[in-house]
């Protein structure tokens, strides 16, 4: 689980989507050697509980759960 703080406008919507990218280095930071291209994420654009899967060599996944709250 990684939560990430994001600017929003009144109704809670993102002015720019999470994007892998932003995923990765969070992961980084958390001691993680994991490649933008290795996460499989549908656009976030809302604060809230999502689902993002990490994909490994040999066909293995994970699935990890970020939390998108407001800056």
């Amino acid at each position: 689980e990684i939560t990430l703080s994001e600017k929003t406008n009144p109704s809670g919507v993102l002015y720019a989507s999470v994007s892998p990218d932003k995923i990765t280095d969070s992961l980084k930071k958390l001691g993680f050697k994991i490649d933008k291209n290795q996460i499989e994420v549908k656009p976030i654009k809302q604060i809230g509980q999502h689902k993002a899967k990490i994909k490994f060599s040999h066909g293995l996944e994970a699935e990890i759960i970020i939390i998108v709250t407001k800056l």
